[in-house]
Protein backbone atom coordinates (compact mmCIF):
# COMPACT_ATOMS: atom_id res chain seq x y z
CA UNK A 1 0.00 0.00 0.00
CA UNK A 2 1.35 3.16 -0.82
CA UNK A 3 1.64 5.55 2.61
CA UNK A 4 2.01 8.62 1.29
CA UNK A 5 -0.38 8.37 -1.88
CA UNK A 6 -3.19 7.66 1.00
CA UNK A 7 -1.53 10.78 3.57
CA UNK A 8 -1.69 12.77 0.71
CA UNK A 9 -5.16 12.47 -0.41
CA UNK A 10 -6.47 12.16 3.67
CA UNK A 11 -4.59 15.67 3.32
CA UNK A 12 -5.99 17.18 0.18
CA UNK A 13 -9.78 15.62 1.33
CA UNK A 14 -9.36 17.95 4.84
CA UNK A 15 -8.45 21.29 2.41
CA UNK A 16 -11.74 20.57 0.79
CA UNK A 17 -13.22 20.33 4.38
CA UNK A 18 -11.65 23.52 5.46
CA UNK A 19 -13.11 25.39 2.41
CA UNK A 20 -16.76 24.28 3.85
CA UNK A 21 -16.18 25.55 7.33
CA UNK A 22 -16.62 21.52 8.81
CA UNK A 23 -13.51 21.32 11.13
CA UNK A 24 -14.83 18.18 12.98
CA UNK A 25 -14.42 16.07 9.50
CA UNK A 26 -11.48 18.20 9.13
CA UNK A 27 -9.94 17.02 12.04
CA UNK A 28 -10.46 13.51 11.38
CA UNK A 29 -9.47 13.34 8.49
CA UNK A 30 -5.30 15.38 9.19
CA UNK A 31 -5.19 12.82 12.00
CA UNK A 32 -5.53 9.97 9.77
CA UNK A 33 -3.22 11.40 7.28
CA UNK A 34 -1.09 11.89 10.82
CA UNK A 35 -1.30 8.15 11.10
CA UNK A 36 0.56 7.48 7.42
CA UNK A 37 3.15 9.82 8.26
CA UNK A 38 5.85 7.32 9.54
CA UNK A 39 5.61 5.56 6.17
CA UNK A 40 5.72 8.77 4.23
CA UNK A 41 9.03 10.28 2.93
CA UNK A 42 7.98 13.31 2.25
CA UNK A 43 8.76 15.70 5.01
CA UNK A 44 7.05 19.30 3.05
CA UNK A 45 4.10 16.99 3.32
CA UNK A 46 4.49 16.07 7.17
CA UNK A 47 5.08 19.69 7.66
CA UNK A 48 2.02 20.59 5.85
CA UNK A 49 -0.14 18.12 8.22
CA UNK A 50 1.15 18.98 11.10
CA UNK A 51 0.16 22.82 10.42
CA UNK A 52 -2.99 22.46 9.73
CA UNK A 53 -3.54 20.28 12.47
CA UNK A 54 -2.32 22.78 14.28
CA UNK A 55 -4.01 25.20 12.69
CA UNK A 56 -8.00 23.30 13.67
CA UNK A 57 -6.76 23.00 17.32
CA UNK A 58 -5.82 26.66 17.72
CA UNK A 59 -9.31 27.35 16.30
CA UNK A 60 -10.71 25.54 18.91
CA UNK A 61 -9.01 26.98 21.21
CA UNK A 62 -6.60 24.32 22.56
CA UNK A 63 -3.34 25.82 22.40
CA UNK A 64 -1.07 23.35 23.79
CA UNK A 65 -1.77 20.82 20.98
CA UNK A 66 -1.78 23.69 18.66
CA UNK A 67 1.97 24.24 19.93
CA UNK A 68 2.39 20.62 19.82
CA UNK A 69 1.75 20.28 15.98
CA UNK A 70 3.35 23.42 14.76
CA UNK A 71 6.57 22.33 16.22
CA UNK A 72 6.51 19.29 14.31
CA UNK A 73 5.11 21.31 11.46
CA UNK A 74 8.30 23.71 11.77
CA UNK A 75 11.01 20.80 12.48
CA UNK A 76 9.70 18.81 9.14
CA UNK A 77 9.48 21.88 6.88
CA UNK A 78 13.03 22.73 8.35
CA UNK A 79 14.06 18.86 7.20
CA UNK A 80 12.40 19.44 4.24
CA UNK A 81 13.98 23.10 3.37
CA UNK A 82 11.25 24.78 2.95
CA UNK A 83 12.27 28.10 5.06
CA UNK A 84 9.35 30.05 4.03
CA UNK A 85 6.96 27.29 5.61
CA UNK A 86 8.71 27.38 8.53
CA UNK A 87 9.06 30.65 8.94
CA UNK A 88 4.85 30.47 8.45
CA UNK A 89 4.74 28.13 11.39
CA UNK A 90 6.91 30.35 13.54
CA UNK A 91 4.67 33.52 12.97
CA UNK A 92 1.67 31.27 14.15
CA UNK A 93 3.39 29.46 16.87
CA UNK A 94 4.16 32.68 18.13
CA UNK A 95 0.02 33.48 17.87
CA UNK A 96 -0.43 31.06 19.92
CA UNK A 97 2.16 32.20 22.57
CA UNK A 98 0.39 35.38 22.44
CA UNK A 99 -2.92 34.12 23.22
CA UNK A 100 -1.23 32.17 26.63
CA UNK A 101 0.46 35.58 27.22
CA UNK A 102 3.85 34.04 26.65
CA UNK A 103 5.38 36.51 25.58
CA UNK A 104 8.87 36.13 25.35
CA UNK A 105 8.36 32.85 23.95
CA UNK A 106 6.15 34.57 21.28
CA UNK A 107 9.53 36.97 20.65
CA UNK A 108 11.46 34.39 20.15
CA UNK A 109 9.28 32.85 17.49
CA UNK A 110 8.77 35.79 15.98
CA UNK A 111 12.54 36.97 15.99
CA UNK A 112 13.18 33.61 14.29
CA UNK A 113 10.85 34.46 11.96
CA UNK A 114 12.37 38.22 11.33
CA UNK A 115 15.93 36.24 10.50
CA UNK A 116 13.94 33.99 7.96
CA UNK A 117 12.09 36.74 6.32
CA UNK A 118 15.48 38.73 5.75
CA UNK A 119 17.65 35.76 4.08
CA UNK A 120 15.03 35.08 2.11
CA UNK A 121 14.65 39.04 1.16
CA UNK A 122 11.10 38.65 1.05
CA UNK A 123 9.93 42.27 2.02
CA UNK A 124 5.92 41.45 2.69
CA UNK A 125 7.22 38.64 5.43
CA UNK A 126 9.63 41.24 6.95
CA UNK A 127 7.18 43.37 7.43
CA UNK A 128 4.92 40.89 8.68
CA UNK A 129 7.49 40.00 11.45
CA UNK A 130 7.97 42.97 12.33
CA UNK A 131 4.61 43.80 13.32
CA UNK A 132 4.13 40.21 15.25
CA UNK A 133 7.35 41.77 16.82
CA UNK A 134 6.03 44.95 17.60
CA UNK A 135 2.86 43.43 19.33
CA UNK A 136 4.89 40.82 21.38
CA UNK A 137 6.99 43.54 22.50
CA UNK A 138 4.36 46.18 23.45
CA UNK A 139 2.38 43.30 25.71
CA UNK A 140 5.84 42.78 26.93
CA UNK A 141 6.03 46.46 27.84
CA UNK A 142 9.05 46.99 26.06
CA UNK A 143 8.09 50.06 24.28
CA UNK A 144 11.17 51.17 23.05
CA UNK A 145 11.23 47.61 20.58
CA UNK A 146 8.14 47.59 19.64
CA UNK A 147 8.46 51.17 18.36
CA UNK A 148 11.54 50.74 16.61
CA UNK A 149 9.66 47.27 14.74
CA UNK A 150 6.91 49.64 13.99
CA UNK A 151 9.43 52.07 12.26
CA UNK A 152 11.43 49.19 10.60
CA UNK A 153 8.32 48.69 8.48
CA UNK A 154 8.33 50.26 5.16
CA UNK A 155 6.44 53.03 5.50
CA UNK A 156 3.73 52.19 3.07
CA UNK A 157 2.93 48.89 4.16
CA UNK A 158 2.09 50.65 7.75
CA UNK A 159 -1.55 48.95 8.86
CA UNK A 160 -4.37 50.02 10.92
CA UNK A 161 -3.51 47.98 13.56
CA UNK A 162 0.04 48.66 13.79
CA UNK A 163 -0.83 52.57 14.00
CA UNK A 164 -3.10 51.01 16.75
CA UNK A 165 -0.29 50.16 18.76
CA UNK A 166 2.09 52.90 18.12
CA UNK A 167 -0.98 54.80 19.64
CA UNK A 168 -1.23 53.00 22.37
CA UNK A 169 2.70 53.40 22.80
CA UNK A 170 1.87 57.16 22.90
CA UNK A 171 -0.28 57.03 24.80
CA UNK A 172 1.39 55.01 27.65
CA UNK A 173 4.01 57.53 27.40
CA UNK A 174 1.67 60.54 27.95
CA UNK A 175 2.24 62.11 24.36
CA UNK A 176 -1.24 62.40 23.33
CA UNK A 177 -0.97 64.20 20.62
CA UNK A 178 1.71 61.76 18.92
CA UNK A 179 -1.16 59.30 19.83
CA UNK A 180 -3.96 60.55 18.21
CA UNK A 181 -2.19 61.29 14.94
CA UNK A 182 -1.55 57.46 15.10
CA UNK A 183 -5.32 56.59 16.17
CA UNK A 184 -6.52 58.79 13.41
CA UNK A 185 -4.48 57.80 11.11
CA UNK A 186 -5.54 53.71 11.80
CA UNK A 187 -9.00 55.00 11.48
CA UNK A 188 -8.11 56.82 7.85
CA UNK A 189 -6.79 53.38 7.26
CA UNK A 190 -9.49 51.08 8.29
Amino acid sequence: RDYERAARACFYHSRVLSDLSDDKHRLNMLLRAEEYMPYASDDNLKGLICYDIGEVYKSQYLEDEAISYYEKSRLHFQNAGKVKNEMYALNHLGWVYMTQTHFLDAISCFEKSLSIAKSCEDMNAINLSYSNLASAYYREKQCDKAKECIYSIHQNKITSGQYKTLGDIYLDENRIDSAKICYENALAIA
